[in-house]
């Protein structure tokens, strides 16, 4: 039976149905959910290497002022030394800027207080270790320690330290 022509509906006019409409906002949010949630991990792996690039730059500034200045660290004598066991190098009560091992933001950069947070909570222990009885320099090792998203954290970097600058330096 044919209705007549003012009843008829044209299905290019007919529009989204109930059903249609919650479907599509339901695909909607699960792509926004997914979205957000795939920017905050980008960020958080942003600060993440934020904070491993600090802390990697400021183990090579510390590797290379205990080599510029070995007589500001307290060294232990390299005949009493073990082979394989680690000793702490301690900087001396004169080495400016290394109490407590603490470290400052690096000179040059804005020392506002979010800067000064974030190069204060780094923390660094230095080590020294006879690799062999017959070996002629110290493996010297720094340590980094920091807390990122209340989770501790450490990187270590280390580098050969020859007896000679050792025995002169102290």
């Amino acid at each position: 039976m044919l209705l007549p022509p003012t009843r008829r509906t044209s299905l290019s006019t007919r529009g989204f149905t109930l059903v249609e409409m919650i479907i599509a906002l339901a695909v909607l949010s699960i792509a926004t959910t997914i979205l957000i949630s795939m920017l905050g991990r980008g960020v958080a792996l942003g600060e993440h290497s934020r904070h491993r690039t600090a802390a990697a730059n400021i183990g090579e500034s510390i590797l290379a002022e205990i080599q510029a200045r070995p007589n500001a660290y307290v060294w232990p004598s390299f005949e009493d030394l073990v082979s394989g066991e680690l000793v702490e190098i301690t900087p001396s009560e004169t080495a400016p800027g290394t109490a407590g091992h603490a470290v400052s933001a690096p000179l040059g950069t804005d020392s506002a207080n979010h800067q000064q947070a974030f190069f204060g909570g780094f923390r660094w222990l230095a080590h020294g270790r006879r690799v062999t009885e017959d070996a002629n320099h110290l493996e010297l090792t720094v340590s980094l320690y920091w807390t990122e998203a209340g989770r501790p954290q450490s990187l270590a970097l280390t580098t050969a330290y020859p007896r000679a600058l050792i025995e002169n330096g102290s």
